[in-house]
């Protein structure tokens, strides 16, 4: 590394607050598009709740920053935020579909965290629901969700919507091959990536009508979206069904990025008959085996993009378990009724052990503005907890969860507002119906704890490691009992949300879920510092004399850097010489060692020329008279030798 490092950090952050997700201080809701009159959003309703008793500032603004609302909110006292007709801050207009709008969606911010959750109400018979998900929403790579149409009609159309979190941020939407004709003037061909240039607070909606062209009937399911900066998505059908006559609804949801998917699912059936309800996997890998209820033999395989529907006769006593191979994305349609005009769209977190352990709380969970319906909730928990509604104990016994260690409650006929409390790790997903409308959406989950590597952390250039000797920090909820491993064996008495460490390995976090049914281990870092410090030779020194050759001086070694210690330590190590005179040269040779003993030498070269004659006077003259006087040869007689080096 150039230059010296001044401050080592290293964070290991359960993603950004992980045992909240879609609790958080911010939360950003991008923009959709209704298509059809018939099913332009009547009410749409942004409700803001909170656990916290204490008022808590937030603020509602547009992806501008113009600010729509702004006030208090604390659990006894959840706030609303009404829009009403289309060409608001969420339904934009036909006209502002495949342009960069700079000024629509919604960005929630507050001074504690809140649940955000945006309430919709199309025409007569439509309606649907997207819950928040914080900053586990923002990513880099996303696939699409739509409904799986088998059948076309006016009615039916898909949608996405998205929105940058930061300036210079470029987006590829990347539909080729799939013969999907986008909607709108100005829709961009899908035989190229589509590429979208953004700034902070910008908004993109794109979509696709089913009577346009039959491949738009299941053509966007599983392409990618991807961007260089975290964006967030929105993904579904305004309107769509999971079946081919009927009636239809609004499926939509806000996904969590492919970074934020987990490989274990539960889906409780909602009021639905077998055949109108399923649950649809889109492989994020190639080669992703699925399997459901405990099965061994997978029911499938897919690849990345491809999509896999499970459909309702498989679920087991209302429920069905899920596991994949590798992440994947898991929707669900869901129904609030047996009609086909109630389903709703669901996109399911993954289960672990350090998911939430409640949700507090829904707001008016049966309303939409002012509109009533009929409302309840699915709680997915460990097998064994014990979950409260409002603090009292739900009346009926769990269903088991097939082939898992999870059960589930189904509770109905729930109004005003609810707060969903367990003993272990849970999902909360609420819903409502009334006739041919319903909604529905988790209020909790995508939590799933990674351990990554924090902005200050520092990543060895060799992009596969991390520094010794930093301050590592787990970010988890005090409930959870925390134990560090380092090459999977536990380090004693390190229990703490801090580490450093010290000894060169893979590290690891064993999590226990609060009432110990449940363990997880995040994946594994490796920290090491296997990197050598640099620096440069002194400058060489070019001398007369063997008697000016300077001390040793570990100061001439001026740039010595290393990526992972601060302050490189520096020695003397030799001088050798070549043993020659006029010119001799002497090789003087410095170590440069970090903290953890990796050392390189530098050397410095020091020539002693000795170039310069003595100088002495010729003798005094001596005569004799015979040659037997002549004096023998006597070097006294040279008195005045001198030289610049010699004594």
């Amino acid at each position: 590394m150039i230059g010296k490092i001044s401050f080592l950090t290293l964070l290991f952050a359960l993603c950004a607050n992980p045992s909240r997700a879609q609790l958080d201080d911010l939360h950003y809701i991008p923009p959709m598009h209704s298509f059809d009159p018939v099913i332009d959003i009547g009410d749409h309703v942004l409700y803001i709740s909170t656990p916290e008793t204490a008022p808590v500032n937030y603020t509602i603004e547009d992806g501008a920053g113009n600010v729509l609302q702004a006030g208090t909110v604390s659990n006894a006292v959840p706030v609303t935020y009404s829009l009403t007709g289309t060409n608001t801050d969420f339904d934009v207009l036909e006209a502002d579909l495949n342009t960069v709008l700079p000024d629509r969606g919604l960005i929630v911010t507050a001074s504690d965290s809140v649940y955000a959750n945006i309430r919709m109400r199309g025409g007569s018979s439509q309606a649907a629901s997207i819950t928040a998900k914080g900053r586990v929403a923002a990513g880099n790579d996303f696939r699409i969700f739509t409904a799986p149409l088998q059948v076309a009609n006016s009615y039916r159309n898909h949608v996405v919507g998205l929105m940058a979190t930061q300036n210079g941020t470029v987006v590829n939407i990347d539909l080729t091959g799939t013969g999907v004709t986008l909607h709108g003037v100005g829709a961009p061909a899908t035989t190229n990536v589509i590429t979208l240039n953004m700034n902070a607070g910008d908004s993109y909606v794109f979509g696709a009508s089913s009577q346009t062209d039959p491949d738009n009937l299941t053509g966007m399911i599983g392409r990618r979206i991807t961007s260089n900066n975290p964006i967030v998505v929105n993904s579904g059908s305004w309107t769509g069904s999971s079946v081919g006559g009927g009636g239809q609804d609004i499926i939509i949801d806000q996904m969590a990025p492919s970074s934020a998917l987990g490989q274990e699912f539960v889906t409780v059936k909602g009021l639905g008959i077998n055949d109108q309800e399923g649950t649809m996997v889109i492989g994020n890998i190639n080669n992703t085996d699925i399997f459901i209820n405990g099965s061994a033999t997978p029911i499938a395989t897919i690849n990345a993009g491809d999509y896999f529907l499970i459909d309702g006769t498989n679920y087991i006593n209302g429920a069905l378990y899920v596991e994949t191979s590798s992440p994947a994305y898991v929707w669900q349609v869901i129904l609030g009724s047996n009609s086909t005009a109630t389903q709703g769209g669901i996109f399911v977190p993954s289960l672990s052990c350090y998911s939430p352990t409640g949700v507090d709380l829904i707001p008016d969970i049966e309303m939409i503005g002012g509109t009533t319906f009929s409302g309840g909730v699915n709680i997915v928990t460990l097998a064994g907890a014990t979950v409260t509604i409002n603090g009292t104990p739900i009346a009926t016994a769990p269903v088991a969860v097939t082939g898992s260690i999870y059960e589930y409650y189904q509770v109905l006929g729930l109004t005003g507002d609810v707060s969903v409390q367990s003993t272990e790790s849970c999902a909360v997903a609420f819903f409502g119906a009334s006739g041919a409308i319903g909604y529905g959406g988790y209020f909790s989950g995508f939590s799933d704890v990674v351990l990554n590597l924090g902005a200050d952390g520092l990543l060895n250039p060799n992009g596969s490691s991390y520094c010794l000797d930093s301050t590592a920090l787990i970010d988890v909820n005090t409930d959870y009992a925390i134990q560090w491993l380092l090459d999977d064996i536990a380090i004693p008495g390190a229990n703490s949300d801090t580490l450093i460490p010290t000894v060169a390995g893979y590290y690891s976090v064993e999590i226990s879920s609060p009432g110990g049914l449940c363990t997880d281990t995040t994946n594994q870092v490796f920290v090491v510092d296997d990197l050598a410090p640099t620096a440069s030779n002194p400058p060489p020194v070019n001398i007369q004399c063997i008697g000016d050759v300077p001390l040793p001086d570990i100061n001439v070694v001026t740039d010595e850097a290393d990526f992972c210690t601060t302050y490189p330590t520096v020695a003397f190590v030799s001088d050798v010489s070549d043993g020659l005179t006029c010119p001799e040269t002497i090789t003087r040779t410095y170590s440069v060692t970090d903290n953890s003993g990796n050392s390189i030498n530098v050397a410095q070269t020091i020539t002693v020329y000795d170039n310069i004659l003595p100088t002495a006077s010729n003798p005094a003259p001596v005569n004799v008279q015979c040659i037997g006087d002549v004096p023998a040869p006597d070097v006294t007689v040279v008195t005045d030798e001198a030289d610049n080096c010699t004594l």
